[in-house]
């Protein structure tokens, strides 16, 4: 989890190793969702020598329900 700075906002981070030298399947797939409103917001990537970081929203883990 990380706080930027300048805001109140808080994100979360993922570690990834990845198959390939620059990019990640996962991330692909993430951006093409992201006008969903079920699925987490993608805030930044970092991509390098087949490592991966994505920062995305932070969720706290409260439950809803998804069927309503």
């Amino acid at each position: 989890m990380k706080e930027k700075k300048d805001s109140e906002s808080l994100f979360a981070a993922k570690y990834m190793k990845d198959t390939t030298e620059y990019g990640n399947e996962e991330v692909e797939i993430l951006k093409k969702l992201q006008n969903c409103d079920k699925i987490i917001d993608l805030v930044e990537e970092y991509h390098e020598n087949y490592q991966t970081i994505l920062l995305t929203e932070y969720l706290t883990g409260m439950k809803q329900t998804y069927l309503d």
